[in-house]
């Protein structure tokens, strides 16, 4: 299953404007004193791989250091290790300031589920996220992937149908809803109107 968005220039200045302002918004403004003014950006690109998950635990821990607002990954990937993916998902759930995966092109396999274990998710003009079916795509390693990529997205309020989608083909597709909301798909079973800063969210 892929998820695709068809933001034009100005809604997604128009949605990172507002990401931002929630960021800040949800800030305890008790630990504002302690923090700086600044955000992190960390590019999650080309093949998911131990290096790349090295990389990227060496930059969250230069960011608790010092003391961020906030964590912004770029992704673009077409996927790669599942081990180093999972590495780099734990390291983003565990994250004690607010994460934003803004998606270049596409976010798929491996990158889907490091941008589900953001809390907020931004999708660039004919960005993707999805195509996570393992391969080899045996029942053993399909159920445990799907596992993976359910809790991810329970964890951050999101709908685990649409995360099983993803990495099962055999998943019923028909118990959840798709709303497409300013180039964002909002996926919520039971309340599918939103209003427009949690339309920066998938649900």
């Amino acid at each position: 299953m892929i998820i695709k968005s068809n933001l034009n220039e100005k809604h997604k200045i128009f949605l990172i404007i507002i990401a931002l302002f929630v960021i800040f918004s949800l800030i305890d403004l008790n630990t504002c004193a302690n923090e700086t003014d600044e955000v992190y950006l960390v590019s999650i690109k080309g093949t998911i791989d131990l290096g790349l998950s090295s990389y990227v635990q060496r930059a969250i821990e230069e960011a608790v250091s010092n003391k961020v607002k906030a964590v912004i990954l770029e992704i673009d990937t077409f996927g790669g290790r599942v081990d180093a993916a999972v590495q780099i998902r734990d390291q983003i759930i565990n994250l004690n300031v607010p994460s934003v995966a803004y998606i270049k092109n596409r976010a798929w396999s491996a990158g889907a589920l490091i941008a589900l274990s953001a809390k907020y998710i931004l999708m660039d003009k004919s960005a993707s996220i999805g195509a996570a079916e393992p391969q080899p795509a045996d029942e053993k390693t399909v159920s445990a992937l799907r596992a993976e990529f359910t809790s991810t997205a329970l964890s951050r309020g999101r709908s685990e149908d649409v995360a099983a989608a993803m990495v099962d083909k055999d998943v019923e597709r028909t118990n959840f809803l798709q709303v497409r909301v300013e180039g964002i798909y909002l996926i919520n079973k039971k309340n599918p109107i939103t209003d427009t800063p949690r339309a920066i969210k998938i649900e």
